[in-house]
């Protein structure tokens, strides 16, 4: 393999796990149900970084699909928000019986 392929090879991985630690914060910040199961979030860059990888040895142009992809996604988390404050009331989380003592 060719120093450039090292190289790129490095960057790539670099860039992936940034990423995955970007989207895991992020979304353990911003998301209130994402702070007690972060390793949804670990789970879900995982699965995209394989399938993305997996996508990538195809010579196929996935470019026509994004944006399909992308609306049925927004599409998704927009009914889901809806639903959740559709039904606010009756939904909780519980987190068992948490005390603070100072």
């Amino acid at each position: 393999m060719p120093r450039r392929a090292y190289v790129d090879l490095f960057l790539i991985s670099l860039l992936i796990l940034f990423l995955e630690l970007a989207a895991i914060r992020f979304f353990g910040a911003t998301v209130v149900f994402l702070t007690f199961f972060t390793n949804i979030a670990l789970l879900a860059s995982f699965l995209g970084m394989s399938l993305g990888l997996l996508a990538a040895r195809r010579p196929g142009d996935l470019a026509r699909s994004v944006l399909p992809l992308l609306l049925l996604a927004t599409a998704a988390a927009v009914a889901t928000h809806l639903a959740y404050w559709q039904w606010a009331d009756r939904i909780t989380v519980g987190l068992g019986a948490q005390q603070t003592s100072f």
